[in-house]
């Protein structure tokens, strides 16, 4: 096949056998694509290979490659075109957030001028969502995408209203109504096993720098007869 494919081009020659290609994106030296994984020596051959060029045939684990370097560029940012799709989502997103802004100022100022979280959702068409008391380590989905939000939730003072703050899936403005204590008694049954697993950590930690200073500072030497 790798003859044919001299002739034919690889992806026109796989076709004819019945075999599939793949097309990597363009990639730097040292950073093999996903398609390369298996055999990372074929993505530093393409760095000195011509573009047309064909690799020998390699055998991985899982099957038999043959590759081909159909284009390069030059080193530095990556041109408009090749990036344009990856960031439409994010512009369309941003064009979202941007268009959901005034009624997140409106509810603010109508806070600000003594109406309810509640009443000032409603003048705006929209409706408030009570969110059942949640853990740091386990937030509500509304606010899990956004550290900020998160901080300002457990930062809040009970009963004022906070924001608008900026998330992935839009404004957020809350309020905090309760806080539940935590249970101590829960705690003190697993404080034992925290401690031993903090301490079997730091113990992992030191031993693997121990190990890592002791290699760094041996002298090898080869002792075997010419």
């Amino acid at each position: 096949m790798v003859g044919r494919a001299k002739q034919v081009g690889l992806a026109k020659a796989a076709t004819e056998k019945g075999l599939t290609t793949a097309r990597t994106s363009f990639f730097s030296f040292g950073g093999a694509p996903p398609q390369l994984y298996e055999a990372p020596e074929v993505a530093d051959w393409a760095f000195s290979a011509k573009v047309g060029q064909l690799s020998s045939v390699i055998q991985t684990d899982q099957a038999f490659l043959v590759v081909q370097v159909v284009d390069r560029r030059p080193a530095g940012p990556a041109p408009k075109e090749d990036v344009v799709e990856q960031l439409r989502p994010l512009a369309e997103s941003e064009a979202r957030l941007q268009a959901a802004r005034p009624k997140a100022d409106q509810i603010a100022q109508a806070v600000a001028q003594g109406r309810s979280l509640e009443q000032a959702a409603s003048a705006a068409g929209l409706s408030p969502i009570k969110v059942p008391a949640m853990g740091r380590l386990q937030p509500d989905p509304h606010v899990a995408g956004s550290p900020e939000a998160i901080g300002a939730v457990f930062g809040a003072p009970l009963g004022k209203v906070i924001g608008p703050i900026e998330t992935p899936s839009g404004w957020l403005l809350f309020r905090v109504d309760n806080r539940v204590p935590p249970d101590s008694v829960a705690y003190d049954k697993l404080k034992g096993q925290v401690t031993s697993d903090i301490l079997s950590r730091k113990q992992n930690e030191f031993l693997q720098e121990w190990v890592a200073s002791e290699r760094r500072g041996a002298k090898i030497e080869d002792l075997r007869t010419p």
